[in-house]
């Protein structure tokens, strides 16, 4: 799981373990984010580790860097997935 992820088209980082995600200036970005992938850009969520060009566990497993939000159902906290797809040479 990630623990930190960049959201590509607002150029903001997310910090899921705060309430207002830490931007408190965009009430909507909860919404936003936990949309299924289905229903938004893939690309719209990287993992921060990938986007701040670290060693993201999933490029160097020759996965994507792209990651989804969800809200866990026991609790408020939110958690952050890494998609499961590889990447296709």
């Amino acid at each position: 799981m990630a623990s930190g992820v960049y959201h590509t088209k607002c150029g903001i980082t997310i910090n899921p373990t705060f309430e207002d995600l830490g931007h408190p200036d965009r009430p909507g970005l909860l919404e936003e984010i936990t949309q299924p992938v289905g229903k938004r850009d893939r690309d719209l969520l990287q993992c921060l580790t990938d986007h701040q060009g670290g060693d993201c566990q999933c490029a160097l497993a020759d996965k994507t860097p792209w990651v989804s939000v969800r809200r866990c159902a026991a609790s408020p906290h939110l958690e952050v997935h890494r998609e499961q797809r590889a990447i296709l040479p």
